[in-house]
């Protein structure tokens, strides 16, 4: 059975009967609902972990067993924040109370001390932290052990915070996070006294101890907490998921957790909050959904889990909810908590702006599997690799990076958050710097986003595809995300219908873009049917090349017709003995290939020892190989997309699955005059040689999924280089006009039409 991703937040209300809960089930079950969140709330009348309470879940549990659930997840408190079973744990052990440093003014000098918070645990003792899980996560293990790992998946922690603190001193001009041993540490990191620091820094008016401070934190957080609960878990067969506390503001994120990024990374499956539900380019939580996206990819890219719509509005219509599904799905997420699906609304009187109900009072819940099939199709994408051409480092003190990343993603770049010494092959790296920007690569710096944009991001081929108005300018209010197959998809925040241009890997696709619209690109698979090849062009007995990375298949054809060139690799001698098979029939004859050679990364020399004539239509040297090319004569690996092929000829097959609307007739595509094949579900629906490149479906294919399979055939023409086009000793004048380059390699694909 295939699972929704969808999984109602299930509140348990009042004190439910056993004929109310089986109705519930059946209720989402009807509807394709195969996930379930068990979470005690406000309006639960049952003593929290009691046995009244286990009841309730083991009858959640048999019942969704025989209705064929495939997910329970378990909420790890009640209410929120986590970690304190319901305040149980500092009213019952106060030395497992949260701490605070605070700091206040007295008799002209600034007094610091250490406060203790009796309704807060503190999450970065493990003592502390072993009590709620003896308290919270055993209490379930002991009742319900034999379910964990197969319907049960994991437990649900929601916002811990090592930042809640207590109000009562309304002298307090500092709070802080502590925990035992945080002066010892800072001491031996900077060598200096923390409280001395802070009175320094209060009287200049400056934070520069809190950076340290924040790394300190982060670590005991992650150990303490993320990793302890995540390896209880793992030792249970189940995971960590939910999210941290306030993840929109780096002040904020900071001040709750250290840093977001080094303690969501040690969740078994991140996740984030989402309950504003905002609607516009200008007020997404771009922070939130970078600060998840990096902690899913640290843990492999295998997905996440979303908590969404809580403070709705109630009102949102089933468009909305979908792009805000799609939205959290680009960014890496696959599960969708729907917030908050309690049994009846008795929790609204203690609660009272909480209020979305993914349950039988939206009387759109009969359409409620529609929604479902979406999310699967959105969570497809979750697990994709995407595309981070710029990198944001996100630092231990507070910076505009709300800002800024709201920005970047009006531009349509791609960008991913960084630590602040983290290693990265992005190809610009930024950072919030002195009331500025920085660039790492360039090391220049910037007064603000708009000078970057203009003086270094616009002159930088940074955007792997990027979507025009019918004016062609940069399109507004949508995003886009860009993954490392070639899919691009898409979403609509402008709130109207639209004439849009998609422009990708130097082609434009034009498209309808409704409002509050999802369009999914696909990405095209593109495979050779010969080797790359690239024209040793020596100038004056040189030819430079270089690596970008090693290539397992690069080999070099010398001439073996006319004068035998001599040639030189690195300044060693080039052998080629071996039988060609790389050129195209009527050359593999005449030359003679090297061994593969297993070249380095870096610049490469070949030298001409001997006096030849390298003729426009005989080449001296090849080199041949799964490469791709680069100007300057870079080479590096082939990646299955299309990019590179200035010096190709051959076959070239792009494949992808594409969903046919019902109304489609015709597929038609450019193929830049190549003769071309077009295949659909394996059966050819011939050749085309000329305009229109244009075929007729078959009756059954449209409203299915079709494998689309695209052949080109190209001309052997690239494979000379621009040598016999402009050379002033071979080639005709007339012939240079025509003199190819990069420009006019093959497009890495062709654009579909469906008419």
């Amino acid at each position: 059975m295939q699972e929704c991703p969808l999984i109602p937040m299930g509140a348990i209300t009042g004190k439910p009967s056993k004929a109310i809960l089986t109705e519930t089930l059946e209720a989402y079950r009807a509807q394709g609902i195969t996930q379930f969140l068990i979470y005690p709330r406000s309006g639960c009348e049952l003593e929290y972990l009691s046995d009244d309470w286990f009841g309730v879940c083991e009858h959640i549990i048999t019942e969704a067993t025989r209705l064929g659930f495939t997910s329970l997840w378990l909420y790890d408190e009640y209410n929120w924040p986590s970690g304190t079973c319901n305040k149980q744990i500092p009213q019952l052990h106060p030395e497992f109370a949260a701490q605070q440093l605070c700091a206040y003014p007295e008799n002209g000098d600034i007094k610091t001390v250490v406060r203790k918070n009796p309704r807060m645990t503190d999450l970065m003792n493990p003592d502390a932290v072993d009590c709620f899980i003896a308290m919270t996560h055993d209490q379930y293990a002991r009742r319900f052990n034999k379910y964990m790992g197969t319907l049960i998946k994991g437990f649900f922690t929601d916002e811990p915070d090592i930042a809640f603190f207590s109000y009562d001193h309304k002298e307090d001009i500092l709070r802080m996070p502590f925990y035992s041993g945080l002066p010892e540490d800072y001491q031996r990191e900077t060598g200096s006294d923390l409280f001395a620091d802070i009175r320094t820094g209060l009287n200049n008016h400056s934070s520069f101890y809190q950076p340290v401070c924040n790394r300190l934190c982060a670590e005991k957080f992650r150990a303490n907490f993320a990793e302890r609960i995540s390896a209880w878990c793992a030792r249970h067969n189940l995971v960590l998921t939910g999210h941290l506390m306030n993840e929109y503001s780096s002040n904020l994120a900071l001040r709750c957790n250290g840093h977001p990024l080094r303690v969501l990374s040690a969740f078994s499956q991140p996740g984030m909050d989402e309950i504003f539900t905002q609607r516009s380019v200008a007020t997404i939580e771009w922070l939130t959904l970078g600060t998840v996206m990096y902690a899913v990819e640290q843990r492999g890219n295998h997905g996440g889990l979303a908590e969404l719509f809580a403070l709705g509005p109630c009102d949102l219509t089933p468009a909305q909810i979908r792009r805000q599904l799609w939205l959290t799905a680009l960014f890496g997420i696959n599960r969708y908590v729907m917030a908050v699906a309690h049994l009846d609304s008795r929790g609204s009187a203690e609660r009272k702006a909480y209020f979305h109900p993914f349950t039988r009072t939206q009387p759109w819940f009969l359409a409620y599997d529609a929604l479902g099939a979406e999310a699967t199709r959105a969570a497809a994408y979750a697990t994709k690799s995407r595309k981070h051409r710029i990198g944001v480092r996100y630092p231990y003190a507070p910076a505009p990076l709300t800002d800024l990343l709201k920005h970047l993603t009006a531009l349509q770049y791609d960008w991913t958050l960084l630590l602040p010494d983290e290693t990265t092959d992005c190809d610009a790296v930024i950072r919030c710097q002195d009331g500025g920007i920085y660039e790492e690569r360039t090391q220049r710096a910037f007064f603000d986003i708009g000078c970057l944009e203009h003086d270094l991001l616009a002159t930088m081929p940074l955007r792997s595809a990027w979507i025009s108005d019918a004016d062609g300018q940069l399109a507004d209010e949508l995003f886009i995300r860009c993954f490392q197959d070639g899919s691009v998809v898409v979403l609509d925040f402008s709130g109207r219908d639209r004439q849009l241009r998609l422009n990708r890997a130097g082609m434009q696709t034009v498209f309808c873009l409704p409002a509050e619209g999802v369009i999914c690109f696909p990405g095209w698979a593109v495979t050779l049917g010969h080797p790359n090849t690239l024209r040793a062009d020596f100038v004056d007995g040189q030819f430079a090349f270089d690596l970008l990375a090693p290539c397992p298949d690069l080999h070099i054809a010398l001439r073996h017709c006319a004068d035998l060139p001599e040639v030189l690799l690195d300044g060693a001698p080039l052998p080629a003995t071996q039988p060609c098979t790389g050129l195209p029939q009527g050359f593999n004859e005449i030359y003679l290939a090297s061994e593969t050679l297993a070249l380095a990364a870096g610049p490469h020399m070949l030298e001409l020892k001997n006096v030849c004539d390298d003729l426009p239509y005989l080449p001296l040297a090849w080199l041949v190989g799964t490469f791709a090319r680069e100007s300057q004569n870079r080479l590096a690996p082939y990646q299955n997309d299309g990019l590179g092929l200035a010096g190709y000829a051959g076959a070239i097959t792009q494949r992808a699955k594409m969903l046919i609307p019902t109304d489609t007739l015709r597929l038609n595509v450019d193929p830049q005059g190549m003769a071309t094949e077009l295949r659909i579900n394996g059966q050819s629906l011939g050749k085309r040689l000329w305009p229109p490149f244009t075929w007729i479906l078959p009756s059954d294919t449209p409203g299915t999924s079709a494998d689309i399979e695209i052949i080109r055939y190209s001309s052997c023409g690239q494979i000379f280089g621009q040598k016999a086009f402009t050379s002033d000793d071979h080639a005709h004048p007339w012939l240079k006009a025509y003199a190819p380059n990069n420009a006019t390699a093959p497009k890495p694909f062709c654009e579909v039409h469906l008419l």
